[in-house]
């Protein structure tokens, strides 16, 4: 029997444009051992992404810590991601040289290359739930490693580092 995995995922940005900037995320991946006692894992970090890319990057690192095949549920705000991956649309990128049907070049093919090594074999389903109980941790969480990476920066600038 499979164990049922849910992988919650909330990432917060410094900034809404669609430049690149440094970036927080923070993922959580609640699962059930075989003792029956529940388990929490955390991932943090900070990249130099955009937002879609920041997205692929949580969750393909989310389902990285998984070891075995299992059903997952995965919270998340991203209409790119979810889309991508319900409209099967992986296989076709891969089967066309990682072009759209229009012969256009894919954005993120690293990161989307990435995500189905960690994909496979897992059955996932999306929910755009945003109300799960780490949201406001994490959220929290994430603004806080973007202030101390803009401290670090400002002194960097004025030579202290």
């Amino acid at each position: 029997m499979k164990k049922t995995f849910k992988v919650n995922i909330y990432i917060e940005t410094d900034s809404m444009d669609v430049k690149r900037k440094y970036r927080a995320y923070a993922a959580i991946v609640e699962y059930i051992k075989q003792d029956g006692k529940h388990e929490k894992r955390q991932i943090n970090e900070i990249v130099y992404a955009t937002r879609n890319q920041v997205m692929l990057i949580a969750l393909s690192e989310a389902l990285g810590i998984l070891t075995k095949k299992c059903d997952i549920t995965v919270y998340m705000d991203s209409k790119y991601v979810q889309g991508n991956i319900r409209k099967e649309k992986l296989d076709k990128w891969q089967q066309n040289g990682w072009k759209t049907v229009r012969n256009e070049g894919i954005a993120n093919v690293e990161e989307w290359r990435e995500l189905i090594k960690n994909i496979k074999g897992h059955n996932i389903a999306f929910s755009n739930t945003k109300s799960y109980e780490d949201k406001e941790k994490l959220k929290k969480q994430v603004k806080e490693m973007m202030k101390q990476r803009e401290q670090w920066e400002q002194q960097r600038l004025d030579g202290g580092i």
